[in-house]
């Protein structure tokens, strides 16, 4: 018995050094690891929140400052777009009809315009959205939105009942054109003071409303893929704003937005090429970015993210790791009939007392075991 215990003794030492040699490794590992995490937001610090995932399953790859309210500027105008667009689909505006500008459009025209609108005037409404989305027109999202609401403070209020329906907590708006209420901004003022006069959303909001534009309306990115457009009308050209779609030609979207308060803004989407067989195609990866110094550090910190994005995008898929964090996209429910919600309610008691009467099998079996 000595015998057989002390032959074994050895292998047990070695056994345990072998362990604590693994721990360690693992432990060492760990440590690189979450250094190497820490370098990367170190790195991006500076902005005011960012986020990086998939539109199309709302999963979220990482990100930081998440739900922290910040003012967005122009990306509003994607609230825009989307109440225009809806309107067009409930029949309350001709898609292929005129606008006619109003008053409130000119007067935006005259300060913080980039074409120029005038009262009275008869413009496509093709031309206009497409002047909101690439070069960020503000008297064009104004004229929007008197041409759908009749003004636009009634617009404003079906902004901010359209994000309450999509489940934007973090998310309100001033005005349709993401321009501040006070227009002489001072540079010294706080953060929550810019909350007070600017429309203003979480990075988390942001993500959630572009993905949910980009499913109802993925004809978005014909637009805002465009390196610049032409308006005959008004004999005006411009280059899309966001400089990544002449750089990358997977880069298909989404939207700029500046003011001092925003800082430079880029919601930024770009299709994935797969490397490997049997991989999803078309995916996208989404980086909503608040807050750079500037359009270069906006950029290169996009490009950055957007990489970061597409690795992480290829080992999902290559390696099934488990789903990291996702957000709940907002759909298109039609409301349910008594008749399908007494059917609902039927077949949701049927499946508890399925679910009941599995689960005593199981523990009745663990018993038996």
């Amino acid at each position: 018995s000595i015998f057989v215990v002390f032959s074994f003794t050895p292998v047990l030492f070695t056994n345990e050094y072998a362990y604590g040699e693994s721990k360690k490794q693992n432990d060492a590992r760990e440590a690189d690891s979450n250094t190497k995490i820490q370098e990367v937001y170190k790195h991006f610090d500076g902005l005011h929140s960012f986020i990086v995932g998939n539109p199309e399953t709302g999963e979220i790859y990482f990100g930081d400052k998440t739900t922290k309210k910040v003012p967005i500027a122009s990306i509003s105008k994607l609230m825009t777009y989307l109440l225009v667009m809806e309107a067009i689909d409930n029949g309350e505006i001709s898609q292929s009809g005129n606008v006619v500008i109003s008053k409130e459009a000119e007067e935006t025209s005259y300060s913080y315009g980039v074409i120029g609108l005038r009262e009275g005037m008869k413009t496509p409404i093709a031309d206009l959205i497409e002047a909101i989305l690439i070069p960020s027109s503000n008297e064009a999202a104004v004229a929007l939105a008197c041409h759908v609401s009749g003004s636009e403070a009634e617009f404003v209020n079906l902004m901010n009942k359209r994000a309450k329906e999509l489940g934007l907590k973090n998310t309100h708006f001033y005005t349709a054109s993401g321009l501040p209420t006070n227009l002489e901004e001072d540079e010294n003022m706080l953060p929550s003071q810019y909350l007070e006069i600017e429309n203003h959303s979480s990075a988390e909001d942001l993500f959630k409303l572009a993905s949910f534009i980009l499913k109802k309306y993925p004809e978005i990115t014909k637009i805002t893929s465009k390196k610049n457009i032409t308006l005959d009308q008004f004999y005006f050209t411009s280059r899309n704003t966001n400089g990544l779609v002449q750089k990358d030609d997977r880069v298909d979207g989404l939207k700029t937005g500046y003011t001092s308060g925003a800082g430079r803004c880029l919601i930024c989407t770009r299709t994935e090429e797969p490397d490997f067989n049997d991989a999803p195609k078309n995916m996208r990866t989404m980086v909503v970015l608040m807050g750079a110094s500037s359009v270069q550090e906006r950029d290169e910190k996009i490009e950055e993210l957007l990489n970061l994005g597409e690795g992480f995008f290829q080992a999902r898929q290559r390696h099934i790791i488990a789903p990291m964090s996702s957000l709940k996209i907002p759909g298109n429910i039609t409301p349910m009939s008594p008749k399908e919600k007494k059917e609902e309610n039927k077949k949701s008691f049927i499946i508890k007392i399925v679910e009941f009467a599995v689960s005593i099998v199981i523990a009745i079996i663990l018993l038996i075991l």
